[in-house]
């Protein structure tokens, strides 16, 4: 009887010691709780919605976030100034994968371009344009990242004119808290055709909100963009919904509406949907 009392007893406190490390990990999560140290990255629901003003969508707008997915989207842009108006679209192929946790590359197609100037249609296929994308952590609850993208030349079906072009972007997200996500941006962009050379620069925010059961995410936000027609280009007001089907997939729809700025698109709407791979 003896043994067994002491046998129980060893028993006992083999237990509480296996305990003891379940608890000291528990405790480290619920104090990363309550300072709010969530992953920026884990839902791609608060992820910007691109809303592209340049052509092609050279100045998507994303998070600093790295991605493997695969994307299919169609933007409509109206633009409308003094001397004509234009209705125009574009379906854009996208796909972006992620190597050795820091490096992510990309490569966008634009299927089709349509685009109706004055009542004649205009149509267009290409370009494809390259990325990559350098990330890392900043903090527990934010991410850094630079991503660089290309338009290669002779990717267009209309081959009179030489097209090019480029972007220069850095990139800040951080969890403000366990639905609310922050984005930030900062770069300069670049388009050739033929003789004719524009550089600006680019700044944004935006604001996510992810719903409890992570079906639904809302974005606001702002986009401004300066240099191509050598004042004030845009100043955009952005707005973005996000809708999880099932496990992997996402339905996505995007606003940008013009508040001011030399450039003439006053309009852009932005429909697709997305599977993460």
């Amino acid at each position: 009887m003896t043994r067994s009392l002491i046998v129980l007893g060893l028993l006992a406190q083999t237990a509480r010691a296996d305990e003891d490390p379940f608890r000291h990990e528990h405790a480290e999560r619920h104090e990363e709780h309550l300072y709010g140290e969530h992953d920026a990255c884990e839902y791609e629901l608060v992820d910007p919605v691109p809303t592209p003003l340049l052509d092609a969508g050279l100045d998507d707008q994303r998070a600093a976030c790295l991605r493997t997915e695969i994307g299919l989207s169609a933007t409509t842009h109206y633009l409308a100034d003094p001397e004509a108006r234009h209705l125009g679209g574009d379906a854009i192929l996208e796909i972006r994968h992620v190597f050795h946790r820091e490096l992510e590359l990309g490569a966008r197609l634009r299927v089709i371009d349509l685009g109706k100037v004055e009542g004649e249609l205009e149509t267009e296929v290409g370009p494809l344009i390259v990325s990559a994308a350098w990330g890392r952590r900043l903090a527990p609850s934010a991410r850094i990242a630079v991503v660089a993208t290309a338009e290669l030349p002779y990717t267009r079906d209309e081959t009179e004119i030489v097209h090019s072009g480029g972007e220069l972007t850095a990139l800040v997200t951080g969890a403000l808290s366990e639905h609310w996500t922050l984005h930030a941006r900062l770069g300069a962009l670049a388009a050739i055709a033929d003789d004719s050379k524009h550089l600006g620069m680019r700044a944004g925010v935006d604001v996510g909100w992810r719903s409890t059961g992570s079906r639904i995410g809302l974005l606001t936000g702002i986009e401004t963009q300066a240099g191509f027609t050598g004042g004030l280009d845009t100043v955009m007001l952005r707005e973005g919904l996000q809708l999880h089907v099932g496990q992997l997939y996402r339905l996505i729809s995007g606003l940008g509406i013009r508040v001011t700025g030399e450039d003439h698109t006053n309009v852009i709407l932005v429909l697709g949907a997305a599977r993460e791979l």
